[in-house]
């Protein structure tokens, strides 16, 4: 999963709570390496009792869209059973280097896989190919973090793993406990306080560039990708900083509190 993708699933999927009624907010996350600005998410959220929306968007900015231009948008429905967060449908539009993608699923509740199109088809010279079979009992990566931040709320603990399906490629999405810090704003506008660390990797299983550096006989590195988890106002757990170490160092992603409509 590209990195950008990567870190748009996570953010956009930010938050927990258990609504009595129509519950709306935007956040907004901005993208950094070091001081340099690489991108912003934006995720407008409707939570009800049973039922949960997204509308959001991550576009690159500053330094990263001299070499790599994404923008895409994301909308997503599903509904809320027993406190899970199961999708009923997924759409996504997108574009990289003026390249668009578009992504359509849906569930049904009869059925155990999805039906989904995309568009352009995918290229199997540049792509794995998708085992049909491996798709029962999928959901997309936004209601995946939901569904852990769920858990986390209700258990304490991050551990668990997720099937997720976002109509190109398939994955296993897992995180484990990392322990316990507190955190200072290291920006005028970046959340300061106690956060519960997730550390998380994806097995990639289908639709993955053949050209990546995934390596599937690899032990998954859980150090890699650290999300920091809050309770950033009661009953409303979100990630407030992913921190995504590389060999040029460090991307940051943090929760700009500033100027979110929490």
């Amino acid at each position: 999963m590209r990195l950008p993708y990567l870190i748009s699933a996570i953010v956009l999927s930010l938050s927990w709570g258990t609504p009595v009624m129509a519950d709306s907010y935007e956040l907004e996350y901005r993208v950094q390496w070091g001081n340099s600005f690489l991108g912003r998410t934006i995720a407008n959220w409707t939570f009800t009792d049973n039922k949960y929306e997204l509308s959001g968007t991550a576009k690159s900015e500053g330094a990263l869209s001299l070499f790599y231009e994404f923008d895409g948008q994301n909308q997503l429905q599903g509904q809320i059973k027993d406190g899970v967060y199961l999708p009923t449908a997924f759409a996504s539009q997108s574009s990289y280097d003026d390249e668009a993608y578009d992504v359509m699923v849906s569930w049904q509740a009869a059925e155990d896989t999805p039906s989904y199109e995309v568009t352009p088809a995918p290229d199997l010279e540049e792509v794995y190919p998708l085992d049909e079979a491996s798709l029962t009992d999928v959901i997309d990566p936004f209601s995946a973090m939901l569904q852990a931040l769920e858990r986390l709320k209700v258990t304490g603990s991050c551990n668990g793993t997720y099937r997720l399906f976002d109509g190109r490629r398939r994955s296993d999405f897992t995180l484990v406990d990392l322990g316990t810090a507190t955190i200072e704003a290291d920006r005028p506008w970046s959340y300061a306080g106690d956060v519960v660390i997730c550390g998380a990797a994806n097995e990639l299983l289908g639709g993955h560039r053949r050209d990546g550096d995934y390596d599937p006989e690899e032990e998954p590195d859980y150090e890699r990708v650290q999300i920091s988890v809050a309770e950033v106002t009661k009953g409303r757990w979100m990630p407030v900083r992913i921190e995504v170490s590389n060999f040029f160092g460090n991307v940051i992603v943090r929760l700009n509190v500033r100027d979110s409509k929490i």
